[in-house]
């Protein structure tokens, strides 16, 4: 993968004093750009090239009321957190305080229509993109159940861990199996086995039910570093399945005619996902913010950071038959995954229930995304 230099952000004024400056975005928005003020900031743009938004593909056609909501979500964590927090990627330096302007305004449009959703987001936001990246891979998720306990039985003996304090990334998958955690890290629920807890760290978060109506809430946390094996890949490898039919349903019914082969199988992956548990009702992601069906994204946290929007353009399933419609929309970066690798690469949050689960799994397509960067951080 071709690396990226850091795209190095430093903001001059105060809090305060981008607050005096900020516009305010009117019941009709305000269109002219020459009259937003900006901050005397330098941002190195080697390998991120700014854009117009009336040069992006399709954003005439962009749907983004929702995410203009999806997006007040994240500022509820950010209004929470130290200004001076650091909220970046490796490749984009932000702080909570670059967000909080950005966010009074945006807490003042409640119930915003197309119009001034877009003038919202046309007026505060500068669109970048990879200058040496141009597409990536866009696939789908949802909020899966698991039955388990917070006890060790002898139907649930798989540990679902949280970050341990030391050695993050010291252990792989295999070591972790064979008890490198135990003592060292807190287990937050028991799974029936390795399948589930790789299916929910896949997805990034999920429902433990504890039966009798309690549940647990988990979402990502961390991971150990260690290099990503497929496990639908190493099952077309080992002439498990075909191509053709290595889909979770079918390798979830393979392990469950073999489970003698389950261990050791999903061991093979030296990544492992470390978790945290959340809210009682909604969805969270890695932000910890809580999830928008069809406008929250999960992708690389090395390089976009959480509660960027991104305007994507991609295709998605309109219906469990796999038909396929143009989507173009700004997505909210709320979310991380295991299997989210690269500059471009997004993992969309379609819900939870029946419906989703069949449109997420469908959801395989390439596509492109735009950087929204705050316009008053940026020069």
């Amino acid at each position: 993968m071709k690396k990226f230099s850091k795209l190095n952000i430093t903001v001059v004024f105060a809090v305060v004093s981008v607050l005096l400056m900020l516009p305010v975005v009117h019941k009709k928005p305000r269109r002219d750009r020459n009259n937003f003020v900006k901050s005397p900031v330098t941002v190195s743009a080697s390998h991120l090239k700014p854009m117009d938004f009336d040069a992006l593909p399709q954003w005439s056609e962009a749907d983004v009321v929702k995410s203009l909501e999806a997006f007040q979500n994240s500022c509820d964590v950010w209004e929470k957190m130290n200004p001076n927090t650091s909220v970046g990627s490796r490749m984009v330096s932000l702080k909570v305080k670059d967000w909080l302007p950005i966010c009074k305004v945006a807490k003042d449009l409640p119930e915003p229509t197309e119009e001034e959703a877009k003038g919202f987001f046309e007026d505060y936001f500068q669109p970048y993109h990879w200058r040496n990246t141009h597409s990536g891979k866009f696939t789908g998720y949802y909020s899966p159940v698991f039955k388990g306990s917070l006890t060790r039985t002898s139907t649930y003996k798989t540990p679902l861990y949280e970050t341990p304090k030391h050695g993050i990334k010291a252990y792989s998958r295999a070591e972790i199996y064979r008890g490198a955690l135990a003592g060292k890290a807190k287990v937050i629920a028991w799974l029936k086995n390795p399948i589930d807890a790789m299916a929910l760290e896949i997805e990034g978060s999920g429902v433990i039910d504890l039966g009798d109506g309690k549940k647990c809430f988990v979402g990502y946390d961390n991971e150990n570093g260690h290099r990503y094996k497929s496990i639908a890949q190493m099952v077309i490898d080992s002439r498990i399945l075909s191509r053709a039919k290595a889909s979770t349903e079918n390798i979830r019914q393979y392990f469950s005619k073999h489970p003698e082969r389950i261990q050791s199988f999903v061991a093979r992956n030296p990544s492992y996902v470390y978790f945290s548990k959340f809210g009682d009702s909604d969805f969270s992601g890695a932000q910890l913010s809580v999830l928008t069906p069809k406008y929250s994204m999960a992708v690389d946290r090395r390089y976009i950071p959480m509660g960027l929007p991104l305007l994507l353009n991609t295709k998605r399933p309109v219906n469990t038959s796999g038909d396929l419609k143009p989507m173009s929309r700004i997505m909210i970066a709320q979310d991380t995954g295991g299997a989210i690798k690269g500059p471009i690469r997004g993992d969309i949050y379609w819900g939870a229930g029946e419906k989703a689960t069949k449109i997420a799994s469908l959801m395989s397509e390439p596509g492109d995304y735009w950087l929204l960067l705050p316009r008053h951080v940026t020069a």
